[in-house]
């Protein structure tokens, strides 16, 4: 059901309204006000027209009686507010409320016929207000409602899509859970008895970057139905491989080794890297994990000469830092080819 409420307070108006209704046959009738009037004398809800004045402190709605005398809608000869054909006065502190009710459901057009405007007003009167309310309830406040319960929807299905597809209780169940591992099997290799009985040999450690064990199809343990990466596959079915499983399952990832730089700190040194909030970066002046011993410092104090090689900028993320530190590496990166002209300058 649409209503339209259009009220005058403290001011003369002229003011001619009509409304045109399509019901679900499609049937056009037009409702126009004037009309109304003429054919009704004022009857309260005659095509849907209503005629009230509204108290300016309580807001209470009161119909306003015909007075045949001067053929408009008030309380008397002379008394306001008035509405007639042509014109709606209020009175001090009450509007005059001109309504129409659609008198069956449908698609209901609405339209001025003729221009509104004002005859004369009272310092601190409210001009014309006009509302549309449907099923008895503005259309804003209705669109504010549904446009906040669709907020809200969407909210809840984004957390629950980012929960499902980023995994959110697996980390939060790994930064929360304790383990004694490290009490039970960790050996500080700072303390270890190192030896290289059968003579020393050269050590190429490769990192690829974005590349992991779920590539490859279930055949290999994998995630996919087609191997995307076959020869890697190969590689680690016919030579010694590390895995969580019996197949080619990778190690077991925790939190503090899933991305680049806490990769390698956890393959080098054997620990997580795991930062608290007020950590400060790890740039050239700060110590990168000082109670940490890596495989470059085995390395080094066994008389090795290491050396760390990218293809991009390797301070990103305190890379070259933990480098440095740990095992003494000489960085090779993408700022040190360009510098030595080992690339062209203008290679990216």
């Amino acid at each position: 059901m649409v209503t339209v409420v259009t009220a005058v307070q403290c001011m003369g108006g002229i003011v001619s309204v009509s409304a045109d209704e399509t019901s679900v046959s499609e049937k056009k009738t037009r409702y126009e006000m004037t009309e109304s009037i003429g054919k009704c004398n004022g009857q309260q809800g005659y095509d849907g027209w209503y005629y009230y004045s509204k108290n300016g402190d309580s807001g209470e709605l009161t119909e306003l009686p015909w007075d045949e005398s001067v053929e408009q809608a008030s309380f008397g000869k002379g008394g306001t507010p008035t509405i007639s054909f042509i014109h709606m006065t209020p009175q001090y502190n009450t509007s005059a409320v001109l309504a129409w009710k659609a008198p069956y459901s449908g698609t209901v057009t609405l339209k001025m016929t003729d221009d509104m405007f004002r005859v004369s007003s009272y310092d601190g009167g409210d001009n014309v207000v006009a509302s549309i309310k449907l099923n008895n309830e503005k259309i804003s406040q209705s669109i504010k409602k549904h446009f906040i319960k669709g907020g809200i929807l969407c909210i809840i299905i984004s957390l629950i899509f980012a929960i499902y597809n980023y995994d959110i209780y697996g980390y939060i169940n790994n930064v929360v859970q304790e383990t004694d591992i490290y009490e039970k099997y960790y050996v500080d290799p700072s303390t270890a008895k190192i030896s290289f009985n059968n003579g020393k040999r050269n050590i190429i450690h490769l990192y690829l970057e974005s590349v992991e064990n779920t590539y490859a199809n279930t055949t290999f343990g994998g995630a996919e139905e087609i191997n995307y990466i076959p020869e890697l596959s190969q590689l680690a079915k016919n030579n010694i491989n590390f895995s969580s499983n019996d197949n080619i399952g990778g190690s077991r990832t925790i939190d503090g080794t899933q991305w680049t730089i806490a990769s390698q700190v956890s393959q080098n040194m054997g620990i997580p890297l795991k930062l608290s909030i007020k950590s400060q970066k790890y740039d050239n002046d700060t110590a990168f994990l000082p109670g940490g011993y890596s495989l470059g410092e085995v390395l080094e104090a066994n008389g090795y000469i290491n050396e760390f090689m990218c293809g991009s900028d390797a301070n990103f993320g305190g890379t070259s830092n933990f480098y440095k530190q740990h095992g003494n590496y000489i960085i090779r990166d993408y700022n040190s080819f360009k510098e030595n002209q080992e690339i062209h300058q203008k290679t990216k």
